[in-house]
């Protein structure tokens, strides 16, 4: 039984994982922003997507690409790419010759009117665990030629997601009592590098309304949304009391940036136990469980809203941060 289930568990409703058992024992995610106050204002925009767009005609390009775009608490915009490739040797293919990688490491990004951010992870297979309510694979997962395990038993219980990584009855995933290494907070004119400590925590966790009938997407959206926005908007707001380094609530885009009907949350902790303590207990997290709830009953527990997360431990030396030319709340910038 895993350590924190619950004698004789049974799941109220069900739920998969995605089956990494065949392949690698690790993969990459690459998170790029692209900052800015108004569009039109740099050729550095258009050329940000259309040189993207470009290079993944090349062998070694990212398996798989999502989008999407966020308003910062300073009032600028952020276009997000979030990349996967299945193994390290692809990527660095891509990081040495791709002309996306190359156009961003000129010296006139440092000099743009635009910002630019590279959040890189190599995410060791066994410090990494996913949910979904149906068996419909959205981020990491595809790299798993979307096979899913499940429905499991391991979820709706507090301590799930921890019983769900591996190497979780090896290691706590403690914080690292060290502050994240950087010589200033502002990248304005320059590009600022950093390490982040050991065992960051990374939550991508998302919601798809677009299959939902009517009744069901006005639900979600009156009910759940607004309060997934307080709590995300509390993390953003809140880093010394909620060990949340960055939160960004994304919406996602379409290929032509036009705004879709999903969404994510995606969020940095200083460890996996300030995402459990934020999730178990804190107002705006149990306000987010309770009007799911409701929304469940309301349907009886049969819905077409889909949701699903992915949680990973971060190495310190497997994961990097690079911020050019960006305000000084980007990101861990002001961690």
């Amino acid at each position: 039984m895993s350590k924190n289930m619950p004698e004789n568990w049974e799941p109220p409703y069900p739920s998969w994982s995605a089956d990494f058992t065949q392949g690698n024992d690790h993969f990459v995610v690459v998170y790029y922003g692209l900052q800015y106050r108004q569009a039109g204002m740099s050729d550095d925009i258009d050329q940000f997507t259309s040189i993207f767009d470009k290079s993944c005609s090349d062998d070694y390009a990212p398996q798989n690409v999502e989008r999407g775009t966020v308003t910062d608490a300073e009032g600028y915009r952020n276009d997000i790419l979030v990349c996967y490739w299945p193994n390290h040797t692809l990527f660095q293919k891509w990081q040495n010759q791709s002309a996306f990688s190359l156009w961003l490491e000129q010296e006139e990004r440092e000099q743009s009117d635009v910002g630019f951010w590279i959040e890189r992870h190599i995410v060791p297979l066994k410090k990494f665990e996913t949910l979904f309510s149906t068996t419909d694979a959205v981020g990491a997962a595809t790299l798993a030629n979307n096979e899913m395990v499940g429905p499991i038993k391991e979820h709706a219980y507090w301590g799930g997601m921890r019983d769900r990584i591996p190497l979780s009855n090896k290691d706590a995933f403690q914080a690292e009592d060290k502050k994240i290494d950087q010589d200033s907070t502002a990248s304005k004119g320059r590009r600022v590098m950093l390490n982040a400590p050991e065992n960051l925590c990374i939550i991508r966790s998302g919601q798809n309304w677009a299959l939902c009938k009517d009744e069901e997407r006005e639900t979600y959206l009156n009910l759940v949304h607004p309060v997934l926005r307080e709590g995300m908007d509390y993390l953003r707001d809140n880093p010394i009391n909620s060990g949340c380094l960055s939160c960004r609530f994304v919406t996602e885009t379409d290929q032509d940036n036009n705004e879709v009907q999903r969404s994510f949350g995606l969020v940095y902790f200083a460890s996996m136990k300030h995402l459990e303590d934020w999730s178990k207990s804190h107002p705006t997290h149990l306000k987010i469980f309770q009007n799911f709830h409701q929304l469940v009953e309301k349907f009886n527990f049969e819905l077409d809203l889909r949701l699903w997360h992915e949680v990973a431990i971060l190495t310190k030396e497997n994961s990097n941060f690079e911020y050019i030319n960006c305000h000084d709340k980007t990101g861990i910038l002001s961690s």
